[in-house]
């Protein structure tokens, strides 16, 4: 079984990155490359350059190390605060796709509120996994 990490909200992200994103997991889950996976929200450690220097990538440190992990620390772009929106929908589209629900539906389908048209061709991971096979036999 392959579980896959997933994390959205790194500074400088788009929301057209994070729908492809999206896009991209839908079809690992549909061509059963993937069986599990969870959304995680980006946390930079405070030996980053995010950590470091959070004013290069437009972000705010939330918290300041605390605890078992004092290097951890929270950052978010101001504007990242649109990244955030998507993550009911990407959530709840994972935990769908790890019950073999949905893989079918479009990306804009998971959402309430209008999303960016994917970037990325429907079948690109299965076109990369048949090239992969074709150069593989010879």
């Amino acid at each position: 079984m392959v579980h896959a990490y997933l994390m959205y909200g790194f500074p400088t992200q788009t929301e057209q990155e994070t729908i492809d994103a999206l896009e991209i997991v839908r079809q690992f889950f549909k061509e059963g490359l993937i069986q599990s996976a969870f959304w995680h929200l980006f946390t930079a450690t405070a030996h980053s350059d995010v950590g470091k220097n959070p004013e290069k990538y437009h972000c705010t440190i939330l918290d300041q190390p605390v605890g078992r992990l004092p290097e951890m620390i929270s950052c978010m772009k101001i504007i990242v605060a649109a990244c955030i929106m998507f993550c009911a929908g990407a959530e709840q589209s994972c935990v769908h796709f790890m019950h073999g629900i949905g893989t079918d539906l479009a990306i804009k389908d998971w959402f309430d509120f209008p999303v960016p048209a994917i970037s990325v061709k429907r079948n690109y991971v299965k076109q990369a996994i048949n090239v992969h096979r074709i150069t593989s036999s010879h």
